[in-house]
């Protein structure tokens, strides 16, 4: 599986144009660096048993990961649930 999410449109925001979103730094996550994404998600005020099968929590690790990406809200849902899919 490739770690980059290629958009079929690509996606403005804020006068910048994303095509995709690279997410091969999954692989060299800490568990330090996990733990600070959780307090991300955490914070959001969301509740869940497995919270890394949520789109808020892919959002937050993909934003982890691509910090110009600072948000995801706005993406079509689609393309949340093929984050979800890759984190």
């Amino acid at each position: 599986m490739g770690t980059y999410v290629k958009f079929s449109k690509p996606y403005t925001f804020e006068d910048d144009v994303y095509e995709g979103v690279d997410l091969s730094g999954l692989s060299n996550l800490t568990g330090r660096n996990l733990n600070n994404i959780e307090k991300r998600f955490y914070k959001l005020g969301i509740a869940s048993f497995n919270p890394e099968n949520t789109v808020a929590y892919a959002q937050v690790v993909a934003q982890r990961q691509d910090f110009r990406l600072n948000s995801f809200s706005s993406f079509q849902s689609r393309r949340c649930i093929r984050l979800r899919a890759m984190s």
